[in-house]
């Protein structure tokens, strides 16, 4: 998300989730990449810094294509700088409190806001 750029994200709440999701791409895989066209050099461009000029990032229409095709997301190696091969991340693009696309919110304590009444907003 922060796309190399140092406190874009700040303040941050880190969470862990429960997934149990189906219909997941696993482009970590050679073979899949190579069976479906995905070249790793689109995957990992820094879409974010590419000129306005309303050039579409190769990873959009990579995206694009597998949702087309019925994907639920991706699992990607990571392109972060330092990133070793075993680093993966999972891109979702369906998901929900129910099965077959579950992601739920790891909270066994309880401690996270169940709703915005705890955020402050810019009239505060």
């Amino acid at each position: 998300m922060t796309q190399g750029f140092a406190n874009r994200m700040s303040p941050l709440t880190l969470v862990q989730y429960n997934v149990d999701c189906e219909d997941i791409v696993d482009l970590t895989d050679p073979y899949v990449r190579e069976t479906l066209g995905i070249d790793v050099g689109d995957m990992s461009g820094a879409w974010k810094t590419l000129p306005g000029d309303e050039t579409i990032p190769p990873t959009w229409d990579i995206a694009d294509a597998l949702i087309d095709g019925g994907a639920a997301g991706i699992l990607v190696p990571s392109f972060a700088a330092g990133a070793k091969p075993e680093h993966h991340n999972l891109v979702l693009w369906n998901w929900a409190d129910d099965l077959p696309h579950q992601v739920l919110v790891h909270d066994p304590e309880g401690t996270l806001p169940k709703d915005d009444s705890s955020w402050r907003t810019d009239d505060a």
